[in-house]
């Protein structure tokens, strides 16, 4: 993890590292915790030498999307 904190702003870094032994693509949700009063301004994910920008929106609309 890095964290850069000013005030009661925080810019983090969270590194993972998925390994995946099946050769198929798999379909995959990601979802990180936090606390309810926190504010996310964006975020996005690196697989390989792709970097994929995740799309922000209030849980109700997020939750709806992801059944669909």
């Amino acid at each position: 993890h890095d964290a850069v904190v000013v005030g009661t702003i925080a810019a983090l870094t969270v590194t993972q590292i998925f390994y995946s032994p099946r050769p198929e693509p798999i379909d995959a949700r990601y979802s990180l915790p936090r606390p309810a009063d926190a504010a996310v301004d964006g975020d996005w994910v690196r697989v390989g030498a792709h970097r994929i920008r995740g799309v922000l929106q209030q849980r109700d609309a997020a939750v709806a999307a992801a059944h669909r």
